[in-house]
């Protein structure tokens, strides 16, 4: 839902925006030349489109670089370890083993945990 929200507001606030200017420039037209006002128009939204385009790849960048410098670090506990990481059988991959619902005990987890960590 937020995801919406937030990718359709701005797209609903430029057209907003657009509407707005290209109306102003058609009633500057009669007056000053409006061709010229709505070329204008165009060019600033454009140049500020691209600016924006411009700031958003140089803040990806930053952040991807920065990520790859100095990595968030990550630690999983041994609970986590327990709860996520204990390897199910599953029947596709165990054709042929008689007992697919094997459980591990806490001893063996803790082994298997002390490898991985």
């Amino acid at each position: 839902m937020a995801i919406i929200v937030f990718s359709v507001v701005p797209v609903f606030l430029i057209a907003v925006v657009v509407i707005v200017l290209v109306v102003a420039g058609i009633k500057v037209e009669s007056a000053e030349g409006g061709k010229d006002v709505i070329k204008n128009v165009y060019v600033y939204l454009v140049l500020f489109a691209t600016l924006m385009m411009v700031i958003g790849g140089s803040v990806a960048s930053f952040m991807a670089i920065a990520d790859i410098i100095a990595p968030a670090p990550y630690y999983q506990s041994f609970e986590d370890y327990k709860r996520w990481g204990a390897e199910k059988p599953y029947p596709e991959s165990s054709i042929g083993q008689e007992n697919l619902e094997q459980q591990l005990s806490e001893e063996e987890l803790r082994i298997r945990y002390d490898k991985m960590v």
